[in-house]
């Protein structure tokens, strides 16, 4: 399974986690830097995942008419000057233009670079390379997140993009040396045919799965850091090593996603995501006791990433079989819709702080994850009537 090219697209998912979700750990600083409420600061996350659920499939619609190989190099590079310049920022406005930047980028570096995954791993391994490409990101928590916060109590933030850079710097000559080099299409797309993904009901049925999801999850996790250190009475000293078991418990849930794709996907997706709304929901209530709100904040980082690994391999399937020449725009959906949840989990999680305060920033999240369960279980309703008139207990 594998290879230099498997791991150049790790550290690729690495390098873009790690400028996404780095914010979540330094919002406080950027407050008090630039002078601004911390609840702005946190919209920076917000304002993040909008651009990026919008700038995906928009970039990815129209790199679909160059070479997958050549169109992801170009994006890469143009990634790494994006994080130059943010070692460079001065105002909010000036690092939420940035950040725009960053974002559209992003996502469509991340749709297309999962388009290489059935390209450089046997279809045996599709499942576990999938997961490894999106526990980059979880790796990014717990690495590239917890050590960016620490940093950034010694050094000014700015200096962690510049690490971002050159890191990416790196992973792109990687890339360069081992990803194939698809050519062109030979006609340029056809944006109807693009657009006709829109039309299925299963895709939007999957897209809403996505995004409530990661909205669930986001209504309390873009605010953990104040949530630990205010309603829980976590030392601020205590922080970054929380964030990297929690980080190490998203690498399980990423990892394990992989094991759920194999073992029956989307099909089998629902009872966990209910499960999940349950966990939240207790959430609320736990973060009153330092222990209980912790075992539940690890309870759900094995859960948080669970879905990823089923979704994105059904989306490429339903794109191979059903909407032939949509490739780049079947890779670009789950981050679409995940950001898309993520922007409006944290706006969520924000109305809830200020109305209800930090403790109850779960409960929208469970109310989510809750319709995220009821999605699945209505995407799958079909196959499960399929299934039942072939079986005999059907005749």
């Amino acid at each position: 399974m594998w290879n230099l090219a498997v791991i150049s697209l790790v550290t690729l998912s690495f390098v873009l986690g790690t400028c996404e979700f780095i914010m979540i750990g330094i919002v406080p600083d950027i407050s008090e830097t630039l002078g601004i409420p911390l609840t702005q600061a946190g919209m920076l996350i917000s304002w993040f995942a909008l651009a990026y659920a919008a700038g995906t499939p928009l970039l990815s619609l129209w790199g679909s008419r160059f070479s997958r190989y050549h169109f992801l190099a170009v994006l890469t590079a143009l990634f790494i000057l994006g994080n130059l310049a943010a070692f460079f920022v001065t105002s909010y406005e000036a690092l939420l233009a940035d950040r725009l930047f960053l974002a559209a980028l992003s996502g469509t570096v991340l749709a297309v670079s999962t388009t290489f995954a059935p390209d450089i791993a046997d279809r045996k391994y599709l499942p576990s390379v999938m997961a490894w490409i999106f526990a980059g990101f979880s790796i990014a928590a717990v690495l590239g997140v917890p050590l960016g916060t620490l940093a950034a109590a010694y050094v000014p933030w700015q200096w962690i993009f510049l690490v971002i850079a050159a890191l990416s710097a790196a992973d792109l000559l990687l890339m360069l040396k081992t990803l194939p080099k698809t050519g062109a299409p030979a006609i340029a797309p056809d944006i109807r045919k693009e657009l006709s993904l829109f039309a299925d009901r299963r895709i939007l049925l999957g897209m809403g799965v996505g995004l409530c999801a990661l909205a669930g999850n986001y209504t309390w996790y873009a605010y953990v850091t104040p949530l630990l250190e205010t309603v829980m009475g976590a030392d601020a000293g205590w922080v970054s090593p929380i964030l990297l078991c929690f980080g190490a418990m998203t690498i399980v849930s990423n990892l394990g996603s992989g094991r759920v794709a194999a073992a029956g996907g989307v099909y089998i997706l629902w009872p966990i995501l209910a499960a999940e709304a349950a966990f939240v929901a207790v959430l609320a209530a736990a973060v009153h006791t330092f222990w209980a709100g912790l075992a539940v904040m690890l309870l759900l980082g094995c859960l948080i990433y669970i879905h990823n690994s089923s979704l994105q391999i059904y989306f490429l399937h339903i794109s191979a079989v059903f909407h032939p020449g949509t490739l780049l725009m079947a890779g670009a959906l789950l981050p679409t819709a995940a950001n898309t949840g993520i922007a409006v989990g944290t706006a969520a999680g924000s109305l809830a702080a200020d109305v209800l305060g930090l403790a109850l920033t779960p409960m929208p999240g469970a109310c989510f994850l809750a319709l995220a369960a009821f999605l699945c279980w209505l995407l799958m309703k079909p196959e499960r009537e399929r299934l039942r008139r072939i079986s005999w207990q059907g005749k």
